[in-house]
């Protein structure tokens, strides 16, 4: 018997069956990957300038590296998004 309550006229996945909220591969090196790009950032405390469009401006590294790394997540994010969205059409 599944431990898990199902909702009526949910359909269930084939891929999802069995699946259970535990710490897979990936997850291991997202948190290695985010715990670099901290370490990164707390170790680059200086100013920079940062060529803009429209002009340049002086910013802390620790800055610019925080908004790559955000930056980063949020087309990974999209993607990945727009991936499942495919797959279940």
């Amino acid at each position: 018997m599944d431990d898990e309550v199902r909702e009526p006229g949910k359909v269930t996945r084939a891929d999802d069956v069995g699946r259970e909220n535990k710490l897979t591969p990936r997850h291991v090196v997202a948190i290695v990957l985010i715990g670099l790009l901290v370490l990164v950032a707390v170790l680059n405390l200086d100013d920079t300038s940062v060529n803009l469009i429209v002009r340049s401006v002086q910013l802390p590294l620790i800055v610019v590296i925080a908004v790559s790394g955000l930056v980063g997540f949020l087309i990974g994010w999209l993607v990945s998004q727009r991936r499942e969205k495919r797959r279940q059409d």
